[in-house]
């Protein structure tokens, strides 16, 4: 069995998760120049990371069933 497809997917969602989380990264820094408070910037990330607890066991569900 080849290992090519397999790689090549691995390495496509490895650059993309990296990307989107690298930009995650940098949000306070924008959130910032845009004039945000620390408890905006606060609120900003930890949004992020209850709705990200919370919807990513449902779009995984959903992307195994429907694909």
């Amino acid at each position: 069995m080849s290992r090519g497809p397999f790689v090549v997917l691995w390495l496509g969602a490895f650059a993309f998760f990296l990307s989107f989380l690298l930009l995650l990264s940098a949000l306070p820094i924008f959130a910032r120049r845009l004039g945000a408070s620390d408890g905006a910037i606060g609120v900003l990330m930890g949004s992020f990371a209850v709705t990200s607890l919370l919807l990513r066991p449902l779009t995984g569900w959903a992307a195994d069933r429907y694909g």
